[in-house]
């Protein structure tokens, strides 16, 4: 007949350990099921028919009319795209769904019926409540069923996605960084029954834009989705900075007027919220990157027409002109600003 270990004594620790460690292995165990099931239901076979395997370098600008490199008159080298990703991606994306749940059944549908009750168009009464509702779940320092599934859940995820990283070869420090912190994160709530709400809150509402980032992972692979891909990646950068950069910034915030932060807890919000920041700067730099080159390519076609047209006024139309006239303008201000002056010797990105 099997009694439970004295609370304190070393059987009760190992016990505890055990038993937690075994429940984020069985977790592990689902995803790796889960990673298998994907790999066999969609074989790389019908990915390549998708109709992009390979993946350019990165394309080399020529503002009109002022190139500055010469197109190379050789075959641009390609390199291949890990088909396996797409699986990847797949597996990264439902946990994503699976995590906002958790975020929106835990900390945003509870509080709903306490503002409707209070039934008051007061922002400062309804601030209150959500102030005081979320109080009273970061008073409980010890995670809730609830809290410790999902950490548990997610930790699992880290380990699998971790030994796929490794075995695609993944030599990007901020990705491995990110991953240390967030299982370091999870390792916290789970083996030392702390910081339930701050890594609860903090850990699954940063998923709900990582939805869309892993669903354009596997959706890259698709020739379809290419034309729509600059919009798709214009949105994903609204949902991140409103959900990693403002809602964070605003748990932030609540973390230094609430009693109830432990002092730890600042260090871990401001470790995530410079990742955050990192990887933001990241997908600014990649749209901003996608709208040049658009704006590269659609300017040269009217350079074309006009040039090209003996009545070129009469095939472009009042915007598209302006538009043509006013990125000449503006290439030929940025070209005499680069020519004289070096931003890169005093640290600024132009």
């Amino acid at each position: 007949m099997w009694n439970e270990p004295e609370e304190g004594s070393i059987l009760a620790s190992l016990h505890f350990f055990t038993s937690n460690f075994l429940g984020v292995i069985g977790y592990s165990l689902i995803f790796k099921v889960y990673l298998t099931f994907l790999t066999v239901l969609i074989p790389t076979t019908w990915i390549k028919k998708q109709g992009r395997t390979e993946k350019l370098p990165n394309q080399t600008f020529i503002p009109f009319p002022f190139p500055t490199k010469k197109i190379p008159n050789k075959k641009i080298p390609t390199k291949k795209i890990n088909l396996q990703s797409y699986h990847k991606y797949l597996m990264s994306a439902t946990t994503s769904v699976i995590s906002s749940y958790f975020f929106f059944k835990l900390y945003v549908w509870p509080l709903y019926p306490l503002v409707a009750e209070l039934k008051s168009v007061s922002i400062t009464k309804n601030i209150s409540v959500i102030y005081n509702f979320y109080t009273s779940l970061q008073s409980q320092i010890t995670p809730s069923p609830e809290e410790l599934v999902f950490s548990k859940f997610y930790f699992g995820y880290l380990l699998v996605d971790c030994m796929w990283l490794y075995q695609a070869d993944c030599k990007d420090p901020v990705r491995w960084i990110h991953h240390l912190l967030v299982g370091s994160c999870h390792t916290l709530i789970i083996f030392q029954r702390r910081h339930a709400w701050n890594g609860g809150f903090c850990m699954s509402i940063v998923e709900i834009s990582s939805v869309l980032l892993n669903s354009r992972g596997f959706l890259n692979f698709h020739a379809w989705f290419q034309p729509m891909r600059l919009k798709y990646n214009f949105i994903f950068a609204l949902c991140f900075f409103f959900f990693r950069i403002f809602m964070f910034t605003l748990a932030g915030l609540f973390m230094i007027i609430s009693p109830h932060t432990q002092k730890d807890g600042y260090f871990w919000w401001f470790s995530a919220m410079s990742l955050n920041v990192s990887f933001f700067i990241e997908i600014v730099k990649h749209v901003r990157k996608e709208i040049l080159i658009k704006s590269n390519e659609d300017s040269l076609l009217d350079a074309f027409i006009v040039k090209s047209s003996p009545y070129p006024y009469l095939k472009l139309s009042i915007l598209r002109k302006f538009n043509f006239w006013a990125y000449d303008l503006i290439t030929r201000t940025l070209f005499i600003i680069k020519k004289y002056f070096d931003f890169n010797k005093i640290g600024i990105d132009f």
